[in-house]
């Protein structure tokens, strides 16, 4: 080997030692990275960032920090599927309750704040069809409810009014009627505490009988001396009672010759009717 072949052999460096030449130029921190990966040139190290970026996706988004601007969550909520104003969630085919009045503009202020909260329109539409189904279990059951007591208060006031109860109840909604003109409908679907509508509560049935009653008996109704026709048992008994401890009347119901007689056989037969109607 001759000398000068045996100098240029001396000054080639090892190949290790030029493979580590690309870091040269790198951050003391960058240069770590590099050996701790056994990248091996610059080709290494784009490689393996193209492969975890295909590992991550495009689609990724990163959350915003803790010192994050509103608009910064605004753009995460946009990537995430929230619409850009609360009456552009598209719920149009979520069912609401069949048969229940449904409070729209309470709805609309449920998605205000659906849309403050950051949801997507698909959790969105979940938490409204979930609220809607609940609701509608309620309100299902309320009228459930509602139903066996409106029958359990009309048994009541049948056993109470006995054969007076078709004209009492008569009576009871024609006073209703006159009380709430108008707004009868509306009324009429007033739901109470215990799940009965307004103009079925027995109280309430009972006192409205009696205003009809009294609005009968008014001169300007029309009627003379017709409320015994929508007694109660216990007040035709108690008429009957009266009939028979009136000397005139007594007279005129055992005279067939009395001008009065047929009426007051009439009116005492009507009576004995209601107060035992079995």
């Amino acid at each position: 080997m001759s000398e000068s072949t045996e100098s240029l052999t001396e000054k080639s460096p090892p190949a290790a030692e030029s493979a580590a030449d690309w870091t040269g130029a790198l951050a003391p921190e960058l240069k770590t990275l590099a050996a701790h990966k056994g990248w091996r040139g610059p080709e290494d190290a784009l490689r393996s960032y193209a492969h975890l970026e295909r590992a991550f996706g495009a689609d990724k988004v990163a959350l915003p920090g803790k010192d994050a601007k509103p608009e910064d969550w605004d753009a995460l909520y946009a990537r995430l599927g929230r619409p850009a104003a609360p009456e552009q969630y598209d719920l149009a085919d979520v069912a609401r309750p069949e048969g229940m009045p449904w409070n729209a503009e309470g709805e609309r202020a449920m998605l205000r704040e659906m849309h403050a909260a950051g949801l997507s329109n698909r959790q969105a539409r979940h938490l409204l069809s979930k609220y809607a189904e609940m609701q509608g279990g309620a309100w299902s059951a309320a009228a459930s409810q509602g139903t066996r007591r409106v029958e359990e208060a009309r048994s009541a006031l049948r056993r109470d009014w006995g054969a007076a109860y078709d004209a009492k109840s008569d009576l009871a909604n024609r006073a209703f009627r006159l009380a709430f003109g108008d707004g009868l409908d509306e009324a009429r679907q007033l739901r109470l505490a215990d799940g009965s509508f307004l103009g079925d509560h027995p109280s309430l049935v009972r006192a409205f009988a009696r205003l009809g009653e009294s609005l009968a008996e008014h001169p300007m109704a029309g009627a003379k001396g017709g409320a015994h026709l929508s007694a109660t048992p216990e007040e035709a008994r108690a008429e009957i009672a009266r009939m028979h401890g009136e000397p005139a009347t007594m007279r005129a119901l055992t005279d067939r010759a009395h001008p009065e007689y047929a009426g007051l056989v009439a009116k005492r037969d009507r009576l004995y009717r209601l107060a035992y109607p079995e």
